[in-house]
């Protein structure tokens, strides 16, 4: 009996789709998975430029209802945005050199490519900035090290996304400097409040009264070995390492 396919259903697509969008496994994961079917079902097609796609496409060759239930579910569905566990795997595999870069950002970004109302509804705010903002930004200086140091701040999951998304930011060696200039400057009052505000709305996206360190900055005042102690507290993973 030759090249018999599996038992397969619409919902085992829509459950692989969710589980990629979500982060749950990776492409490649998800290729190995399925490498029998997606071969039998796509001959020749190996290399195709977006998962999701692929999947779909697959589904309709073995049976052609399969594409409307399909994207009527996935389109319809709340839960196909990356969650915290599904960043944390998807740094973890791309630290372990067992997805690339670019498989990543891809991931990350695919949401911003769904034309379906609430497909970029993130439940967590933190997820949200690295896979919209922090990652497509570093792009083309992504490396190991800063992957590493950013799942470092995933798995602190310090309950406060806000302090997460400073962190990722100050991965940064030039906004660890500014960040420290800029405090000493206000903690020497050679800044306003006002000022202070337009950096951190710049920077973070809040004020001073949202900024969650601001009961330490004030407690500062011009002692520099306090302003370094701040710093250290809002990288979150050391900053002098």
């Amino acid at each position: 009996m030759k090249n018999e396919l599996p038992p397969v259903t619409a919902t085992y697509f829509i459950t692989l789709i969710k589980s990629y969008l979500q982060g749950a496994k990776t492409r490649q994961e998800i290729m190995d998975e399925t490498s029998d079917l997606l071969e039998l079902s796509l001959p020749g097609d190996t290399a195709p430029a977006n998962i999701t796609n692929l999947l779909i496409t697959a589904a309709s060759q073995i049976n052609p209802s399969f594409y409307q239930d399909i994207v009527e579910q996935v389109s319809r569905a709340e839960d196909t945005t990356p969650t915290r566990y599904g960043l944390i795997h998807h740094l973890e595999a791309c630290v372990n050199e067992d997805i690339s870069t670019q498989d990543l950002l891809e991931w990350a970004t695919t949401w911003q490519h769904e034309e379906e109302p609430g497909a970029s509804c993130f439940e967590d705010p933190a997820v949200e900035y690295c896979c919209q903002l922090w990652l497509p930004s570093w792009k083309d200086r992504l490396s190991r090290r800063l992957l590493a140091q950013a799942l470092e701040i995933f798995h602190l999951n310090c309950g406060n996304p806000l302090k997460e998304k400073i962190a990722l930011i100050l991965l940064s060696e030039q906004e660890k400097q500014r960040f420290l200039f800029f405090l000493r400057d206000y903690a020497d009052h050679r800044k306003t409040t006002g000022e202070l505000d337009l950096y951190l709305l710049r920077k973070f996206g809040v004020d001073h009264q949202s900024f969650p360190y601001m009961p330490e900055l004030l407690q500062v005042a011009h002692r520099q070995a306090q302003l370094e102690e701040l710093l250290e507290k809002a990288c979150m993973i050391g900053w002098k390492r």
